[in-house]
């Protein structure tokens, strides 16, 4: 039985992103049809309230309660369910050892914590495929 060897520079390549990502906030990005939400190029598996509250915070960064209870209500939720959509969405970036995404500013709404990429950049970009 022969052993390959290990090739670490392929673990640390950037995942290329699929064409339909729309906007990318460092590590994070939305990709639509269906909407997703991909952390270093892969999925993360979120329910589609989960998606829709982590695209709105990609997008802008941060949002007021009323912002943050217009997205959750669009996608079909009640915004009294607020806390634990916050909460399964920390449990699952927990689950893939990925930082949680969610800061909660009391009074006022939720800030999208950045992690940067695999290139440091921690930018918002948004459009459709370059190429």
């Amino acid at each position: 039985m022969s052993v390959l060897p290990l090739d670490l520079t392929a673990i640390a390549r950037p995942v290329p992103e699929p064409d339909w990502v729309v906007a990318r906030r460092g590590a994070l990005a939305v990709a639509m049809h269906p909407r997703e939400i991909l952390r270093h190029g892969l999925t993360v598996r979120l329910s589609p309230t989960e998606a829709a509250l982590l695209d709105l915070l990609i997008r802008k960064g941060r949002a007021d309660s009323g912002e943050v209870a217009a997205a959750i209500d669009a996608a079909g939720s009640s915004p009294a369910f607020l806390d634990v959509t916050v909460h399964r969405i920390r449990r699952k970036f927990a689950a893939i050892g990925a930082p949680d995404p969610i800061e909660t500013l009391r009074g006022w709404g939720l800030r999208l914590r950045v992690e940067p990429d695999l290139r440091g950049s921690t930018a918002l970009w948004i459009g459709g495929a370059t190429g």
